[in-house]
Order: C-alpha cells, then structure tokens, then sequence
C-alpha cells in the first residue's frame, strides 16, 4: 500500500532532522575537541578519530578544483540535486518502503554535507576512520555513514532483485 503524500513528508522531515542534527553536533564536537595533527585509537585501532576537512568529494576528489567551479558543483551543484532528490521522494507513491528509507538517507546525508559547505567555508568536517592495520577508510563522517548506508542497501536491493527476476536455467 502506498503512503500518503502527510506521512512521506512526515518521514522525509523525521528522517532529515534526526540525521542532518546528529551529523552537525558530532561534526561541531570533532571541530572544537580533535586535532589535525593528533590521532586518537580506540578498539586495537581499528577505529581512529582526526579532525580532517575535505573541499572535493569522497576521498576528497575534485578538491584541486578552482574555488568558484568546486563550489559551483559541490554547493550550488550538490542543492539543485538535493533538491530534485527531495521533490522526487515526495511525489513518487510507487516506492516501497524500504527504498524509500534508504533514499531517505542518502538525501540527508547530502544535505548534512552540503550544510557543512555553506556555514564553513566550502569544506565538510570528517573525523572518523576505520580499519584494520594499512588497510584503511579514508576520514568520513555520520552524513557520509547515511550515504553510504543508503547506498549499499540500494544496491543491494537492485541485485537481489535482478537475481530475483532472473530466469532459472534448469
């Protein structure tokens, strides 16, 4: 059964300010209680805390771009998309549920990124890393967690149902 058009709102609002509020006060505790220089380890290092700022994309691609074409693409670029992303969950009844939760997060792990970009500076605050001896993440953070999330699930989905849909050779 569809949802009605209060409640995926209702969800979309619920979803967004629960995550885009948690990715800016962890961000804010990272910028004012982490370091640049210093590394702290928890869990035999596996997971690593640095204050890390990124002007690209994942792994901080396209942070050699000029100022004005970086922040055309990762700003103005970035909320056009967004916003599309928003419109689109919001009119589309077709989705199912769990679809819909996963482009949940993937929206607002964007708009907790792209919140970052415009009250500082053109940058989005990472401090997290994980991994085991050299094999490492690169420095994220709780909206990159939330796009990651969303992302895998969706993928996921997409296989399983292409595997689902496959016809079976006897």
């Amino acid at each position: 059964m569809p949802m009605s058009l209060k409640l995926r709102i209702a969800v979309i609002m619920v979803v967004l300010i629960v995550l885009v509020s948690v990715d800016q006060v962890t961000k804010s505790l990272a910028r004012s209680m982490l370091s640049e220089s210093a590394v702290l380890s928890y869990v035999g290092d596996t997971m690593r805390l640095q204050l890390g700022f990124n002007a690209g994309a994942t792994l901080n691609l396209g942070a050699w771009l000029p100022d004005t074409a970086r922040t055309l693409i990762f700003t103005f670029g970035a909320a056009i998309a967004l916003g599309g992303f928003f419109i689109y969950l919001v009119i589309t009844r077709s989705l199912r549920r769990d679809v819909f939760l996963a482009l949940c997060l993937v929206l607002a792990g964007g708009l907790g990124n792209l919140f970052d970009r415009i009250f500082n500076g053109g940058v989005v605050t990472d401090f997290m890393n994980i991994g085991i001896g050299p094999i490492r993440s690169g420095i994220f953070n709780v909206a990159d967690m939330a796009i990651t999330g969303g992302g895998l699930f969706l993928l996921g989905h997409a296989l399983w149902q292409r595997h689902a849909t496959a016809p079976q050779n006897s």
